[in-house]
């Protein structure tokens, strides 16, 4: 039946360009490609197949070049509901395979190939292509949907792991497909387009936050903020050969041993299954986490030279006009709990406060090294920087500690990290609105009167921490927090400790050489000092700690 099916969609002829640029490529088809298309669409739903043995089939065919890329290029203009039909496909058949088969290997080399076409018939600018009229007219839903699809696409395009590096020259380029995929994104503005839709979230659309934030997500997860920094990354510059390091876990596939001494590749897609929707049309937000594992590129690659040239303007792009916007949405929507939302959404929303934040601190801390303390600005990121998304993030992360869900955990600190560099940056700055947002944060996140406060927290953390549980990165981690920290403290000049005093419903700042109070009784004349010793003792665990 599926060999029916293809067979009566139509075929490829050649014909001559009418701008005399020689023969292109023509699809022929009939009165029934959209009904064959559809066919193979319920197909594929009907049967449900967790070993989707359809899709390998369909990629073993050359499904992806023969068939539905030149139907995009032939009816592009022409035939609005065929290529409704067709982009629908494409989004089912690029969706991550199901973890619960047995031949997980095969449907990751199925989607491969399937990512390798997109690449060899440049179908990132047919799609942007598409996108143009429906860009006009978000209200409209039908806009909307075919839109979101197209986004979906591209998210599992960016999501499917490119094959490890080998030997053979012919098959050289596959280990590079998300570079070519990124090139290629760059070339035909999509990045310009995501930033547009940054802006156009609203209301009705508002669901479309997490899944632009996947996208994102996917084109940076291979690098740090200060890889993107680094003075060799220009435009026009070569490669570097780039040595392998580890990679932080932030999920993906991963790679484990047999038992007879070989590899398999693993793709955790515990979040991806889909339900069982109506044949005529997809959910308009049908989404899949963009991680499936514990290790994302486990092999330590990060993006070469060129590519993170790329990335660095479009991080600069995001920043300077899109960042709040995006960062706003999310929060909102993680806010508002609703079930649309995925364990994932969580872990992009640590990330993105992690990356962009970290991202603007160090570029920003060129202006610092060179004196230029006074120019250093938060502006394009402050949204992240409300006393909200510190509340936020920290009552997750006492959450998720309890739950024993370390990584979550690790993501979180990372985030908050980022947002105590920034502040002392702040503190540091010597005018006085940005002393005076640094004194306010400084009291709200250190002198609270509940006893999990951010240092109270944090130094617990590591008297628990173990090398078999925790990651030597989680701990380095706690080590920039309590640096802050103490930074925070001390910003002012003169050494501030913290002072709880006992039986009390507040908590005060006291410096270090404050004279003893006169005509004080003899209890509080103890009290005193068991507060002195206390406080001796929590300064000794925090240089023990730094």
């Amino acid at each position: 039946d599926l060999l029916h099916l293809v067979t009566e969609m139509g075929h490829v002829i050649w014909v001559q360009d009418p701008n005399g640029l020689g023969d292109r490529p023509w699809y022929q088809g009939n009165a029934d490609t959209k009904v064959r298309v559809d066919d193979v669409y319920r197909l594929i739903r009907k049967m449900d197949d967790v070993r989707r043995n359809i899709d390998i089939t369909l990629a073993n065919w050359s499904f992806f070049t023969n068939h539905l890329f030149p139907i995009l290029l032939t009816y592009a203009k022409a035939d609005k509901d065929l290529i409704y039909s067709a982009i629908k496909l494409m989004y089912v058949l690029t969706l991550p395979p199901n973890q619960n088969a047995d031949n997980v290997d095969k449907q990751i080399i199925a989607l491969q190939k399937f990512k390798e076409s997109f690449i060899e018939k440049d179908v990132i600018g047919v799609l942007m292509l598409l996108l143009g009229e429906p860009l006009k007219n978000l209200a409209d839903q039908e806009n909307n949907r075919f839109v979101n699809h197209i986004l979906g696409i591209i998210k599992h395009i960016l999501s499917i792991p490119d094959p490890l590096p080998t030997t053979s020259s012919a098959n050289a380029h596959l280990s590079q497909l998300q570079d070519l995929i990124i090139s290629a994104l760059n070339k035909h503005v999509f990045f310009d387009v995501l930033i547009v839709l940054m802006h156009s979230i609203n209301q009705q659309n508002q669901s479309w936050a997490p899944l632009l934030l996947d996208i994102v997500y996917l084109i940076f997860h291979r690098d740090e903020p200060q890889d993107l920094l680094n003075e060799a990354v220009k435009l026009g510059q070569p490669a570097e050969k780039k040595v392998l390091g580890t990679r932080r876990n932030l999920g993906g596939v991963y790679v484990t041993t047999t038992a007879d001494g070989g590899n398999r590749s693993i793709y955790n897609a515990s979040s991806s299954k889909l339900g069982k929707s109506s044949v005529q049309k997809l959910p308009p937000l049908l989404r899949v986490p963009p991680r499936y594992g514990k290790h994302l590129f486990k092999d330590g690659r990060k993006s070469p030279a060129h590519i993170r040239a790329i990335l660095r303007l479009f991080a600069d792009k995001i920043i300077s006009a899109g960042f709040n916007e995006l960062i706003t949405e999310i929060f909102s929507c993680l806010k508002q709990g609703t079930q649309a939302m995925l364990e994932s959404d969580y872990d992009n929303f640590y990330w993105a406060v992690y990356f962009f934040v970290g991202y603007n601190y160090y570029d920003q801390f060129k202006k610092i090294e060179n004196g230029q303390i006074s120019n250093f600005d938060v502006g394009s990121v402050s949204a992240a920087l409300e006393m909200p998304f510190f509340a936020f993030i920290f009552d997750k992360i006492k959450e998720n500690e309890m739950l024993k869900r370390h990584n979550q955990v690790e993501l979180g600190f990372k985030a908050y990290s980022s947002q105590l560099q920034t502040l002392v940056a702040m503190a540091k700055k010597g005018d006085e609105e940005s002393m005076r947002v640094a004194r306010h944060y400084r009291t709200t996140l250190f002198y609270e009167v509940d006893e999990d406060t951010v240092l109270d927290f944090s130094l617990s953390f590591l008297r628990r921490w173990t090398p078999g549980t925790h990651s030597k990165e989680n701990l380095h981690c706690h080590l920039e927090i309590l640096h802050s920290i103490v930074l925070m403290m001390e910003a002012e000049g003169g050494s501030i400790i913290t002072k709880k005093k006992r039986g009390a419903n507040r908590i005060e700042n006291v410096a270090e050489d404050a004279p003893p109070p006169e005509d004080i009784g003899e209890e509080e004349e103890r009290q005193r000092k068991e507060e002195q010793e206390e406080e001796e003792e929590n300064r000794k665990n925090l240089q023990i700690a730094i």
